[in-house]
């Protein structure tokens, strides 16, 4: 899925099309974040090497920020059994089909979004993109 912006948002959750992103680093940032949240020592010892090559020690720390917070909020909402609201539900179902989000371990306790919603969602994500852009341009 390409962004208007040119970049490709399938490279979050697919590594090997990082190239094909805007976002400066995008390789190194993603193996950073994947190797944050496994369980190799070793591969998350050379990413974090890699990583501070790239963008140099700020850059690290931020990056480092930014996985462990994600990380944080996403195991306060599963541990409190939060849900998405049902509008964010219906407006975020084609983007997380498409990054595959909803195979997740936690996901299963997600409600399925209904085909007419669906629906809804496609004539309604084009409208608030519009809305939003002009609030705040």
């Amino acid at each position: 899925m390409d962004q208007a912006n040119g970049g490709n948002i399938d490279a979050v959750a697919d590594a090997s099309k990082a190239a094909e992103s805007t976002v400066q680093h995008a390789e190194e940032l993603i193996a950073f974040a994947d190797a944050a949240i496994g369980r190799d020592e070793e591969k998350m010892r050379l990413a974090r090497e890699v990583l501070l090559q790239a963008v140099g020690p700020k850059g690290l720390v931020d990056a480092a920020g930014v996985v462990g917070n994600f990380e944080r909020m996403n195991r306060i909402a599963d541990a409190g059994g939060l849900e998405l609201d049902a509008p964010v539900r219906v407006l975020t179902a084609n983007i997380r089909g498409e990054l595959g989000l909803d195979k997740l371990e936690s996901a299963h306790r997600a409600k399925p979004v209904g085909r007419i919603s669906k629906l809804v969602a496609r004539v309604a994500i084009p409208i608030a993109a519009r809305v939003y852009s002009k609030r705040n341009s």
